[in-house]
C-alpha cells in the first residue's frame, strides 16, 4: 500500500521532504484506512488501548545472523497465500488466508515453521539461510 498510494503518487525535493510527507501518510493511514480482516477497523482502532514497545532510537539491525536459535515475525496472509518471510516465498493453503501468522525460523536446523494465532501449524519446511544478511 506504501509503494503505491503514496511512494510512487509523489515527487520529494529530498530526504526531509520525504520524512515528513511519511509521517503524515502514516498518521492518516493509521487513522481513516480499513481492514476487512479487522472487521472494518482501522490499525488506530485495532492499537487502542494496546501497549506497544518502540525500537531505540540506537537499535541497529544485525548484521549477521546468529549460529542457533529462532527468528520470529508476525505476517499477514492475503488472498494469494504467499507469504514472504525474509526474501523466500511460500504459499500456504487457503484456510490459512486473510490472518496474522508467526514465520519462525530455526537457524541450527534451517527450517521454517509457519503458525497462526490458535497455534496451528500453516506450513513446516526447509529454509535455507546464509548468515550474512543483506
Amino acid at each position: 500500500m506504501w509503494d503505491k498510494s503514496f511512494f510512487r503518487t509523489e515527487v520529494f525535493s529530498g530526504v526531509e521532504h520525504l520524512k515528513a510527507e511519511n509521517a503524515a501518510f502514516i498518521k492518516f493511514h493509521n487513522a481513516e484506512h480499513r481492514y476487512s480482516a479487522h472487521h472494518g477497523s482501522s490499525p488506530n482502532e485495532i492499537w487502542r488501548g494496546r501497549h506497544r514497545e518502540h525500537f531505540s532510537r540506537r537499535y541497529r539491525p544485525p548484521e549477521r545472523l546468529p549460529a542457533k536459535g529462532r527468528i520470529e515475525a508476525i505476517r499477514y496472509v492475503r488472498s494469494s497465500g504467499i507469504l514472504d518471510p525474509w526474501g523466500r516465498r511460500i504459499t500456504v493453503a487457503e484456510e490459512f488466508r486473510h490472518q496474522y501468522v508467526t514465520a519462525v525460523i530455526r537457524v541450527r536446523t534451517r527450517e521454517l515453521d509457519v503458525v497462526t494465532l490458535d497455534g496451528e501449524l500453516a506450513y513446516e519446511g526447509p529454509y535455507p539461510l546464509q548468515r550474512v544478511l543483506r
